[in-house]
C-alpha cells in the first residue's frame, strides 16, 4: 500500500506543528507499540474511552494505517510515518465495543470535534445507506471552512451510494487490490473521485497486535494520510487545492 501511494519516498515535513488528521472510528489503541504517543488528543460521547478498551480493533488499524511509526524495530509504518516524533492526530470514537454507532451527537457532532481539535482532514472509514439534509449541509459547511473529509465508498460491491462518502463534500475512496485493479467488494458510484489499496492490508490492531484487513475502510486511510503528506509540504494549499492533487 504505502509502494502504491507512493509513501515510501518522502516524510511529512514539519510534523509536530503541521497537518493534523482526525480519525473518525471505533476508538486507538493508545499503549500499542507501533503507534503514536505524543501529538494524540480524542473525545468520546457515549461510545466509551477513545484510547483504551474495550475496543473493537477497526480503528485502531485505520490509525495505524495512516500513522504507524514503525519505532519497535518491527518495521510496521503508516504513510506518514516518522520515528523522531508524530503527526498530529485527534481521534474520535463513535463506535462501542461492539461496533454500533453510539456517538451522543451523531456524525456531525463528530465532525465538530474535529473541527475544534484543529484537524485538516477527516477519515471516516464507515458508512450507511440513508443520506440526511442536515449532515449534508453541515458537511458542506466544514468543507467551506476548509477541512479536507475522506470516506470509505462501502464494500456491497456495487453503484449503491453510501453515506457520507456520497456527498459532494466528501472524498469518496474506493478499494482496488494488488494490481491496482478494483477491488470484487468495492463500491463503485458515480461520486467515486479516487482508489488506494484496500486488499490485504496490514496494520496495528488491538492487544498491542496486528491483522491483515480488507474493505474500502483499509483505502480510505491510505487517502487521508496521503492527503496530510501533500498538504504538509504545501501548507497554503487549500482544501480544495489537495483535494485536486491527489485527483
Amino acid at each position: 500500500g504505502l509502494r502504491q501511494v507512493q509513501a515510501d519516498q518522502l516524510h511529512e515535513a514539519d510534523p509536530n506543528g503541521g497537518i493534523k488528521v482526525c480519525v473518525v472510528d471505533s476508538g486507538y489503541e493508545a499503549g500499542h507499540e507501533d503507534l503514536p504517543l505524543s501529538n494524540v488528543t480524542g473525545s468520546s460521547a457515549g461510545a466509551g474511552s477513545w484510547f483504551s478498551g474495550p475496543l473493537d480493533g477497526h480503528g485502531t488499524h485505520v490509525a495505524g494505517t495512516i500513522a504507524a511509526n514503525g519505532n519497535n524495530g518491527v518495521g510496521l509504518s503508516g504513510v506518514i510515518s516518522n520515528a523522531e516524533s508524530a503527526v498530529p492526530l485527534h481521534i474520535v470514537r463513535v463506535f462501542n465495543a461492539d461496533g454500533g454507532f453510539a456517538h451522543a451527537s451523531g456524525l456531525v457532532g463528530a465532525l465538530q470535534s474535529c473541527q475544534d481539535a484543529g484537524a485538516n482532514v477527516v477519515n471516516m472509514s464507515l458508512g450507511g445507506g440513508l443520506p440526511s439534509k442536515f449532515e449534508q449541509r453541515a458537511f458542506e459547511n466544514f468543507r467551506k471552512e476548509g477541512m479536507l473529509l475522506i470516506a470509505a465508498a462501502g464494500n456491497s460491491g456495487s453503484a449503491t451510494h453510501s453515506y457520507p462518502a456520497s456527498y459532494d463534500s466528501v472524498m469518496s475512496v474506493a478499494a482496488n487490490d494488488e494490481d491496482t485493479g478494483k477491488a470484487g467488494f468495492s463500491q463503485f458510484t458515480t461520486q467515486v473521485e479516487i482508489s488506494a489499496p484496500g486488499v490485504g492490508v496490514g496494520s496495528t490492531y488491538v492487544g498491542n497486535s496486528y491483522a491483515i484487513l480488507s474493505g474500502t475502510s483499509m483505502a480510505s486511510p491510505h487517502v487521508a494520510g496521503s492527503a496530510a503528506l501533500v498538504w504538509s509540504h504545501y501548507p497554503t494549499c487549500s482544501n480544495y487545492e489537495i483535494r485536486n492533487a491527489l485527483k
